[in-house]
């Protein structure tokens, strides 16, 4: 479940409490250049680690968001629980879709 901070999408890597962090955690801080799609949108972002800062910050967001994530921490032992955070990193592509398709997602009648 992201959390929004501003423009910067922050993932919590809580494998839902599991001993080992998530397959996409060690994929983002190995291929730390993404893009995400939403809405019919696309944006290119940079992963980085949550300073411990901003690790705390976002931490209390997510258990407020979601307070599963409490349990989740508890169950995992010693393993630190990651938070990555993505910036918009470069240029938007263009919309997803068809390009010939109108925004609606039907096409026009004639």
């Amino acid at each position: 479940m992201p959390l929004l901070d501003g423009e910067a999408v922050v993932l919590v890597a809580s494998a839902f409490g599991n001993k080992h962090h998530p397959a996409w955690y060690h994929n983002l801080r190995a291929h730390p250049r993404v893009t995400l799609s939403s809405d019919r949108r696309q944006a290119v972002y940079l992963a980085r680690p949550a300073t411990s800062e901003e690790w705390n910050r976002y931490w209390s967001m997510a258990v407020a968001t979601y307070p599963g994530y409490a349990a989740y921490r508890a169950r995992c032992g010693e393993r630190a629980i990651p938070i990555l955070v993505l910036t918009p990193d470069g240029p938007i592509p263009p919309p997803l879709g068809d390009p010939g398709m109108p925004e609606s997602g039907k096409p026009a009648s004639g």
